[in-house]
């Protein structure tokens, strides 16, 4: 990004055309990485102070700045100038990878993360393995937060499992049976399993 901000004079370059580069330029470069990985703290922390230093038009750290970064990250609705705040929105492109990857499971590099990483079961059941790469470590964290914030709408209920995921509501935590049931769960595995 550094190099890119390089080329371009910025002392030609007035606020409101420093702005259009940020929005369209500028965070648009690391969209195809952000949708692969997850960033560091640190990564997007230093992608946005090159942000800041171009729209700001300046070379160093003195001065003195009047708004603050995240104010001008908001909505322009919300009085901001709709700049991408990057964690949100490397969070949200993961978020939207793991989705295609349940939902497109018949995709050849779909075949292939379900072969390596979760042969048995689904993404939503597959559990963190120890010597796992680091990008499916990271990639890992946003499905787990995908599984948090989403719930299963019953169909014909043969991806459900009963006892793993959220697929009631109003429930918000795990269903477990008491000692006194006289059911055999081994039979009740898929809600497809309850419905008559």
């Amino acid at each position: 990004m550094k190099n890119r901000l390089h080329r371009w004079n910025d002392k030609l370059v007035n606020q409101s055309g420093r702005t259009t580069l940020v929005k369209h330029v500028l965070n648009a470069i690391q969209v195809h990485q952000m949708s692969t990985f997850k960033f560091p703290d640190k990564s997007i922390e230093e992608l946005e102070r090159v942000q800041r230093q171009f729209w700001l038009n300046k070379t160093t750290r003195n001065g003195i700045v009047i708004t603050a970064w995240r104010n001008l990250c908001r909505d322009k609705d919300s009085g901001g100038l709709g700049f991408r705040d990057l964690k949100s929105f490397n969070i949200a492109l993961l978020a939207r990878s793991s989705w295609r990857l349940c939902k497109q499971e018949s995709q050849l590099w779909a075949k292939d993360l379900k072969v390596k990483h979760f042969p048995n079961t689904s993404l939503l059941h597959a559990h963190e393995k120890k010597n796992a790469t680091w990008a499916w470590k990271r990639l890992y964290i946003i499905i787990a937060f995908f599984i948090d914030c989403s719930f299963w709408q019953v169909g014909n209920g043969k991806k459900i499992h009963i006892w793993l995921d959220k697929w009631a509501t109003g429930v918000e935590e795990q269903v477990t049976l008491t000692a006194d049931t006289n059911l055999n769960i081994q039979d009740f595995n898929l809600v497809s399993d309850l419905i008559d």
